[in-house]
């Protein structure tokens, strides 16, 4: 399926920085924290999300080497996320990676309880590296969630900040799976 293996490649292509932002926004605040559980859940997920971002690295310059745009797009992503470093706070950094680790639970729950899903992945490989991060996924969902509340971000600023991550994953996904899709030379 042409279609799902550009969503899925626009997909993992943002991973990499994404996995970086995430571990900033939640070192960044670390030393706040007094629950000492939830300081051994941020370690674990420090851990866990910087062998994500290595391990989409590799999968993204294989994926490059078939002409998709990884290297482009994680660029992008890149630039975006050095831009929401110096113009936010922490705790809507915070906020970002709590309702992007929300998408990335909520496809990596899809692709744990789907067969259809798994199936549409295609390539076993491929199906291997997202079910291993699915499953990672599912151990530290709400890690990033809790030390938001942990530090005191609010209930209205996690609302705001999930309704602009709604558009914007939308709207992102969709413009760079076009922009895939045109770019393909099998198409």
């Amino acid at each position: 399926d042409i279609v799902m293996s550009h969503v899925l490649t626009v997909l993992s292509s943002t991973f990499p920085e994404g996995e970086n932002f995430f571990v900033r926004s939640v070192a960044a605040v670390r030393d706040d924290l007094t629950d000492p559980e939830l300081r051994r859940d941020v370690e674990g997920f420090i851990g866990q999300e910087q062998m994500h971002g290595r391990e989409h690295q590799v999968l993204n310059d294989r994926l490059a080497e078939y002409g998709y745009p990884t290297r482009g797009i994680n660029a992008y992503v890149r630039g975006l996320y050095w831009v929401r470093e110096r113009i936010q706070t922490k705790k809507v950094n915070l906020a970002f990676t709590a309702a992007l680790e929300h998408y990335t639970a909520t496809l990596a729950e899809l692709l744990l309880t789907d067969e259809e899903a798994r199936k549409a992945v295609g390539k076993p490989g491929a199906r291997d590296i997202l079910t291993w991060h699915a499953l990672e996924e599912s151990e530290h969902k709400a890690v990033a969630f809790d030390v938001y509340k942990a530090v005191g971000g609010d209930e209205i600023m996690r609302i705001f900040v999930m309704f602009l991550t709604d558009l914007l994953f939308i709207f992102e996904t969709s413009v760079m799976g076009l922009i895939s899709l045109v770019m393909d030379r099998d198409v």
